[in-house]
């Protein structure tokens, strides 16, 4: 198991998931962060931390900070990422990823 952090860059600047709580249950979040200050802070960064199971050529990506919870797709289009424990026909928790 890998721990990854994953950041989208557009126009110049970075951002980060997270995953924090609310309202009772986890959020994913997207947060304007340097990856590399996360990197090289002191306190512990789990709220940015994802593990990636490999699954042959596929990956899960489970949140370090909520254990059981994946990042996931919708079947229905045009909606966002989201985070889940509910693994089933209605989310996508297997990613294809290439470098």
């Amino acid at each position: 198991m890998k721990e990854l952090l994953f950041t989208w860059e557009y126009m110049a600047k970075t951002s980060v998931y997270s995953c924090e709580e609310s309202r009772g249950q986890p959020i994913l979040k997207l947060e304007d962060k340097k990856i590399m200050d996360l990197y090289s802070s002191q306190k512990a960064q789990k709220l940015f931390v994802f593990y990636q199971n490999q699954i042959g050529n596929a990956s899960t990506l489970e949140s370090a900070a909520y254990p059981g919870w994946f990042m996931c797709t919708s079947t229905e289009t045009d909606q966002p990422v989201t985070i889940t424990q509910h693994v089933g026909p209605n989310h996508n928790i297997v990613f294809y990823l290439s470098h």
